[in-house]
């Protein structure tokens, strides 16, 4: 019953509306759960031993008045608990556990201004387009050559790092300025086109790797500022 009355919000065991409400939820408890009242217990206890009969009964056997205090002590004896002094705090509030429950690990998505689109073609090549977005509030202006060879490309798979050929290319090339809107996005198109598996390509524009795409991790790093400068990764 303590930990009932210690576990409400608003308890406070210092309140004497508090005190003497729990005194007579006490009285009312060991009439429901013993069958008599505090003081037909405190009866009972004292008549069961000679030792303790003057204390209930008196010197001359005239019945003796005791406090609803010590009743209510034998009371919580009778019942298998102790109540605490009056004074002291108010027990913390009990908290249930969330139930445990197996899941996932939680995965962390970084935010990356430039991302790889690959878009599927003929004979196991893939076309390339790069998307890249402006987080400021402010637009971004980049020098751009055309056409965009302005990336450098590394290829991995199963944590193996694979050979990317790119044939030699003499090409001339157009000095241009584009601008990345403010929180807006730009997209530039690249001629080069990726050849997955069988022998490597002469076309300067097909950059070719002996591995099937399924698997493959592409890491793309732009020759351009920040922030499109930092390395990001596109997979098949």
């Amino acid at each position: 019953m303590f930990d009932i009355y210690a576990s409400s919000i608003d308890y406070d065991p210092r309140v004497e509306a508090f005190q003497q409400f729990f005194k007579t939820g006490a009285e009312h408890d060991a009439l429901g759960g013993a069958g008599h009242t505090a003081a037909e217990i405190v009866a009972m206890r004292g008549h069961a031993g000679a030792q303790d009969r003057r204390v209930v009964e008196g010197e001359e056997g005239a019945a003796v008045t005791v406090s609803l205090a010590g009743m209510l002590g034998l009371v919580a004896l009778a019942f298998g608990c102790q109540p605490g002094p009056s004074t002291a705090a108010p027990s913390p509030r009990p908290t249930t556990p969330a139930p445990s429950k197996r899941s996932e690990p939680a995965v962390m998505t970084v935010f990356s201004p430039c991302r790889a689109i690959l878009i599927p073609g003929a004979d196991a090549e893939y076309g390339i387009r790069f998307e890249l977005t402006n987080p400021t509030s402010r637009p971004i202006t980049l020098d751009i050559d055309e056409p965009f060879l302005q990336f450098h490309l590394r290829a991995a798979a199963d944590g193996a790092a694979l050979a990317v050929v790119q044939p030699t290319l003499d090409i001339p090339i157009n000095p241009t300025t584009m601008t990345v809107p403010a929180a807006g996005t730009l997209s530039l198109v690249s001629p080069v086109r990726l050849r997955f598996g069988g022998a490597p390509s002469r076309d300067g524009f097909v950059w070719s790797i002996a591995h099937a795409p399924a698997g493959v991790e592409l890491t793309f790093t732009l020759d351009l500022p920040v922030p499109f400068d930092p390395p990001f990764t596109a997979r098949l």
